[in-house]
């Protein structure tokens, strides 16, 4: 008697661990067919179908403050723009691997800020790589700032456990794909004026700032490095390059000057080109900016257009 039970809940395991896992793969499968702002520039990388000279890589900072459209206009260069929200250098790590993997570019255009060398120890919209943890370029990453990465990896459904509507996209997108994408080559086009995040961010803070440790300076600068001799082992240039602030929020960073040091440094040492527009002139207008952090799109029209010229006169001179 026992052992007829436990041969049905071992058959039962199994069948269920069968359909999970069938599942799974039909979400993945379809969430690699999807088009919209959260998985269509993966799947474009993916499948070699981003083939532009340069290709933009930082935080949600760089993906509204680089148009693409402008940068090509003036310099003549394709442009893509694969900036992702809320990623330090570490995190950005699997979206320059896989850049190396499935493109061709001649530049990386790499945009860092203070936010490039603070550690973090969760991945913000992690959704957007459960699809692709199959790829050695993406999940070891991942795997060192949330561990459970490796459960859902390995277990049927796991990683999609609460996603219910990225499970009902993907599945549907096996039969009529999504095909949602509003962004422009990557970036966004933020058409908003300034709003009250500034002023709650200073309430938040009161008399704090924002201080990162001697490590997470060593270490990020260290990896910025080990960045740039990777992608020219693979034939590709890394531009350095900062962009700006509201002026005020620059007292909320007193290693800013510092770090900014250690940056121009790097790249000297490195040969690669470092454009820092962090004191821009609209960096005091607040008619620029939609928070102290981020550029409207006026703004990332004035910015995009002084790195094109920049771009002309380094390099197509």
């Amino acid at each position: 008697m026992m052992k007829k039970f436990i041969k049905k809940i071992i058959y039962y395991s199994l069948a269920s661990f069968l359909v999970l896992s069938v599942l799974t793969l039909a979400v993945d499968k379809g969430l690699r067919k999807t088009n919209d702002d959260l998985y269509g520039d993966w799947n474009r990388l993916f499948t070699n179908n981003i083939n532009d000279d340069i290709i933009i890589v930082g935080n949600s900072r760089a993906k509204v403050h680089f148009d693409p459209s402008i940068i090509e206009d003036i310099t003549g260069y394709s442009s893509y723009n694969l900036g992702k929200d809320a990623t330090n250098l570490f995190l950005q790590q699997p979206i320059i691997n896989s850049i190396l993997a499935n493109a061709k570019p001649k530049y990386i255009v790499l945009s860092l800020d203070i936010g490039s060398f603070q550690k973090k120890s969760e991945i913000f919209e992690k959704e957007q790589y459960l699809p692709y943890l199959n790829k050695p370029y993406i999940f070891p990453i991942l795997s060192q700032v949330d561990s459970k990465v490796s459960i859902e990896r390995l277990f049927p459904l796991v990683k999609y456990r609460g996603q219910y509507k990225i499970v009902k996209t993907g599945l549907k997108s096996n039969l009529y794909p999504a095909n949602t994408y509003t962004l422009q080559k990557g970036y966004f086009n933020w058409e908003r004026s300034w709003n009250s995040d500034f002023d709650n961010f200073k309430k938040t803070m009161g008399e704090n700032q924002i201080v990162l440790s001697t490590s997470e300076i060593d270490e990020g600068l260290t990896l910025l490095n080990d960045i740039i001799i990777k992608c020219r082992k693979r034939g590709v240039e890394v531009i350095l390059c900062q962009t700006p602030r509201y002026k005020e929020l620059y007292s909320y960073f007193p290693q800013k000057q510092l770090v900014d040091l250690k940056i121009e440094n790097l790249a000297k040492e490195s040969d690669v080109m470092y454009f820092d527009f962090s004191y821009l002139s609209i960096y005091d207008n607040k008619e620029m900016f939609y928070n102290a952090s981020h550029l409207n799109s006026k703004g990332a029209t004035i910015l995009s257009h002084e790195f094109s010229i920049l771009i002309n006169e380094n390099i197509n001179n």
